[in-house]
């Protein structure tokens, strides 16, 4: 087949012509980042309003050479906690606004979904991928032979969540023997008398970012660097000590000055596993990143520090408090063997409602046969948090421990909120059974008239070496 001149001519300016036909740049979402505002968070409606317009003014701007209005274009302002919108863009268009100087970041809009693989140590429940022999997990055999039925309106017994096949016969009880000794000290069974055994001083061990002084940073005090440790919070204590920032032996003088009985150095991340022997001046242990992150982990009895052991910051870069964290992260591992608990009946929740002034007949909506006591104040719901909101003068706080360990002695120790006086009265409670129950109480008071009118955070600690029992305390001075 053959072609003319003038075919092959035609046939080459019709190609040229496809080269030119315009083509309509790909749109996306896109989140455009201008900063913070400057108002807080409540604000009337009408100022919110403002924010928009001003977004769409913005925009307009860079929509000159185009059709689209800026109210198409954007489909979400942000107005209250960060300053930004999110419209459809050309990547073009993306570019130009990220120049602009008012402009923090312009990012795409992507879908994110929420992974769980770090999860499981998050909660202490897996280290290194495997699970340690503290971890709930293992203890509870990874919950082989356990059936779990979700209860609603009620279920059925023929349902397959019941079925047990394959899971074998049910364990026999084993409660094993009682072994005698000698008799000899009087010493029965598998036992061991406490007459050869030395007497030995406990030492509490604290976190050098627990003893920060004045105006320190926890992060310079945690490596103990000259003039970050306060003595009051220091003395009498085994002092942890992080490594780097200054020398090794130095952290130990450091330690020593401030009146801490003994040191131990924890290796940062980048020292890893080695372990280098010091002349230190007072008792000193050196140990790894790993066995450093494990001894956090005990200090942390409730997670309010983050996993370098620095305090947590919320989402605006602050130190997070009590209102962020509540109680603490959970910690499954301990949450299993608590020690001791604040126990509470429906009763207790009848005569909080009577503390906030519900009347009789309001509490005959909620419960049949139920009358408000005399008195009752509602700082004393037998709460694990302790919160004071309105206080003056002296306002004493009651609480109810319930022990559901073994028996033993719990020492009180408080940290006092910032210009608050705190008074533990009995300062140690001494359990001999299961269930059984002790009361104490809380003394709160200003220690000046020049007290911040805003709240202020601390916490009572209860403690019998092994279980550590922790409620965050919030007071608001009136």
């Amino acid at each position: 087949m053959q072609f003319t001149l003038r075919s092959v001519s035609f046939f080459s300016i019709f190609i040229f012509s496809l080269l030119h036909v315009p083509t309509h740049a790909i749109k996306k979402s896109y989140i455009v980042y201008l900063g913070e505002h400057s108002h807080d968070s409540e604000v009337p409606s009408a100022d919110l309003d403002q924010v928009t317009n001003s977004h769409y003014q913005f925009l307009s701007s860079f929509l000159q050479n185009s059709n689209e209005r800026p109210e198409d274009v954007i489909f979400y302002s942000y107005t209250r906690n960060i300053n930004g919108f999110a419209a459809i863009l050309d990547e073009e268009q993306a570019a130009e606004i990220a120049k602009h100087p008012k402009v923090v970041s312009v990012l795409p809009n992507l879908g994110r979904k929420l992974h769980t693989t770090h999860s499981w140590e998050l909660m202490g429940l897996e280290r290194y991928g495997n699970a340690p022999s503290q971890s709930l997990w293992k203890k509870a055999n990874f919950g082989e032979d356990i059936i779990i039925a979700n209860l609603d309106t009620g279920v059925f017994p023929e349902s397959k969540s019941f079925d047990d096949e394959g899971m074998g016969p049910v364990p026999s009880k084993w409660k094993g023997i009682c072994q005698n000794g000698n008799k000899e000290d009087e010493i029965h069974c598998n036992s061991l008398s406490d007459k050869g055994l030395p007497r030995q001083k406990f030492y509490p061990l604290i976190s050098a970012a627990d003893t920060k002084a004045g105006n320190v940073s926890s992060e310079d005090a945690l490596l103990c660097k000259a003039g970050t440790l306060d003595p009051k919070l220091v003395k009498g204590k085994i002092l942890v000590c992080r490594r780097g920032g200054n020398a090794r032996v130095e952290k130990g003088q450091q330690a020593a000055l401030a009146g801490a009985v003994a040191m131990i150095l924890v290796n940062d991340e980048l020292s890893g596993n080695e372990v280098v022997a010091d002349p230190h001046i007072l008792p000193a242990s050196h140990i790894s990143y790993a066995d450093g992150l494990d001894l956090f982990s005990y200090l942390k009895s409730t997670k309010t520090r983050d996993n370098t052991d620095l305090p947590m910051i919320t989402a605006a870069k602050d130190e997070a408090t009590p209102f962020s964290y509540g109680g603490g992260h959970v910690r499954p591992n301990r949450a299993v063997d608590p020690g001791l608990v604040y126990d509470l009946i429906p009763t207790d929740y009848i005569k909080f409602l009577c503390g906030l002034g519900y009347n009789q007949t309001q509490i005959d909506l909620f419960t049949k046969g139920s009358f408000c006591p005399k008195s009752f104040k509602i700082t004393d719901l037998n709460y694990p948090s302790i919160t004071v909101p309105s206080l003056s003068g002296t306002v004493t706080v009651s609480r109810t421990l319930k022990n559901v360990g073994s028996p033993g002695t719990y020492h009180g120790s408080v940290k006092s909120p910032p210009g608050i006086s705190v008074e533990l009265q009995p300062k140690s409670l001494k359990f001999e059974k299961i269930g059984e129950e002790k009361s104490f109480k809380l003394l709160l008071k200003a220690k000046g008239s020049d007290v911040a009118k805003e709240y202020v955070f601390g916490h009572l600690l209860w403690s019998d070496g092994t279980h550590n029992v922790r409620s965050p305390i919030v007071v608001k001075s009136s």
